[in-house]
């Protein structure tokens, strides 16, 4: 803001703070002009937070201004020395440069976590251009289940078993008695001289009966004339 300030570019605009302040902090309560879009989303009653030790001692003419310090009880928290001297000092203004849309904040709405809350006055800045309303978001209730009711017991209804018993089912296996079969014939084999075929002729036997003489008689010759040797 001293830069600004020292650039000339706005006539009767002064920024202020306590010698050495420059790192001074602090969450002070603040009045806001809730009816402007760019406090859209802020209540009248709100805060405001500055780590740098600023503040607007003086508004250029045909600037608004948007929030102050509260006149009493403002201080919350932080590390400002002198920070009783605060109470109504202007913190935001607004208004035009060369045609051009202007705004100035004395804080530090990007600074850490605290966009959590401030971040509003960024978003407004560059993109707010009507008013909205901040209304607390209520959770719906949720619904109750319904508690479920007794119903009576029903008996159960006795069914009688069926007279008729019925097998269960079964493969039917029918005997039939086995085909008789007639005994097998034996055969005897005997050695009887007369159970033989009779084979050749007479002529034949009695050529071998002849035969067989007429070799007895040459073997007896023969161990005869064997002996006389």
């Amino acid at each position: 803001m001293q830069r600004l300030e020292k650039l000339g570019l706005i006539d009767g605009f002064d920024a202020e703070k306590f010698s050495g302040g420059s790192d001074f902090e602090g969450l002070m309560k603040a009045i806001i002009d809730d009816q402007d879009p760019l406090t859209s989303g802020y209540n009248k009653n709100d805060l405001f937070y500055s780590n740098s030790g600023n503040w607007i001692a003086k508004v250029p003419a045909n600037f608004k201004t948007l929030a102050t310090i509260a006149g009493s009880d403002y201080y919350i928290a932080g590390w400002w020395p002198g920070n009783e001297k605060l109470a109504n000092k202007i913190v935001a203004i607004s208004g035009k440069y060369n045609e051009n849309p202007l705004f100035v904040y004395a804080g530090n709405p990007t600074n850490r976590l605290h966009t959590i809350h401030f971040y509003r006055w960024i978003s407004n800045a560059v993109f707010g251009s009507q008013l909205a309303n901040l209304t607390d978001y209520i959770l719906p209730s949720p619904t109750p289940n319904p508690i479920p009711q007794p119903q009576p017991l029903t008996p159960p209804t006795y069914q009688a078993p069926s007279k008729t018993y019925q097998a269960p089912n079964q493969t039917r296996l029918e005997f039939k008695p086995a085909t008789k079969v007639d005994p097998v014939q034996e055969i005897s084999l005997t050695n009887s001289r007369d159970s033989l075929p009779k084979t050749g002729t007479q002529e034949t036997t009695e050529g071998f009966k002849l035969a067989s003489i007429l070799i007895a008689c040459s073997a007896g010759l023969f161990l005869l004339k064997k002996k006389e040797d």
